[in-house]
């Protein structure tokens, strides 16, 4: 009985930092996307002011 605890509690344990490699991961891909979006606000040039019908 001590012994199946104890595999469960290490499988358990194999899922957890399974999670949270995978959090992680999402962070980091969250963290570039935010950064994508920021270079790609800071690149676009002002409309010229007489197309301000093509808003």
């Amino acid at each position: 009985v001590i012994h199946t605890l104890k595999q469960e509690i290490e499988h358990l344990n194999t899922l957890l930092a399974s999670k949270d490699s995978h959090i992680d991961s999402l962070k980091q891909a969250m963290l570039l996307l935010e950064n994508r979006e920021d270079q790609r606000q800071n690149t676009t040039r002002p409309r010229a002011w007489w197309r301000f019908w093509q808003t």
